[in-house]
């Protein structure tokens, strides 16, 4: 089925922010996107909506819709919640790995490596998200499944910043293999160790971007747009 207007405007709204072309705080009027887009101001008014539910954009009486600002705080917060999360999810999931599933992981796995080799950033930050829901589907937890896919899409924003760095890329390539490993291993406890690592690697990574980047906006440094690789 092909995509919905609403969809596509959602889509290319959704990678804008997240490439940085609007940036926290920037205003995201209606009006304007719909003439961009050539659609009418209802499908943007829906994505606006969708994208406010994942905490992309902040809507507030009688203003413009915004992006939403980046905080240590709030980043700490959502991956405290993923760490519990996950952790039960893939605990549970490595003893239910059907030799399928960890086909599909492989696959994934090697498609990533394409993607990296070619510089194609957006098609390996889509893998990712597959890699991980993958083995977390697995798990069979049908309540616990989407309140993780929420957060995910809550550090979508906070995601684009670490992943625009590409040493970074290579080495959290490293870590899918070797928690896929031990997932073959069926090593419950090591995988959750190497996911622990995966995931705190990029919390204190883009913690300290985001610092970085505050620190230069109190003393006069860098405009925004060029912080945060825009």
């Amino acid at each position: 089925m092909p995509p919905t207007t609403h969809q596509k405007v959602l889509e290319q709204l959704r990678l804008a922010i997240l490439q940085h072309k609007y940036l926290p705080g920037d205003p995201i009027r209606a009006d304007v996107v719909a003439a961009e887009l050539n659609v009418s101001r209802i499908p943007v008014r829906e994505a606006l909506r969708m994208l406010e539910a994942e905490g992309l954009v902040v809507s507030r009486p009688h203003k413009d819709v915004t992006v939403a600002e980046l905080s240590v705080a709030d980043l700490h917060e959502i991956y405290m919640l993923r760490r519990m999360l996950e952790t039960e999810a893939l605990r549970r999931a490595i003893p239910a790995l059907a030799a399928t599933t960890l086909s599909e992981l492989e696959n994934t796995l090697l498609e990533m490596d394409r993607a990296l080799a070619a510089g194609e950033g957006t098609r390996f930050t889509e893998l990712n998200r597959r890699f991980h829901f993958t083995l977390y589907e697995a798990s069979g937890l049908r309540n616990t499944i989407p309140i993780i896919n929420i957060l995910w899409s809550r550090s979508d924003a906070y995601r684009s910043i670490y992943m625009a760095e590409a040493e970074d890329l290579k080495h959290l390539q490293q870590e899918h293999h070797a928690i896929l490993r031990a997932c073959q291993a069926r090593d419950v406890e090591a995988a959750i160790a190497l996911l622990d690592e995966h995931r705190q690697r990029a919390e204190v990574g883009i913690a300290d971007i985001l610092s970085r980047a505050d620190d230069s906006s109190g003393n006069g440094g860098l405009p925004a747009a060029q912080r945060l690789g825009r």
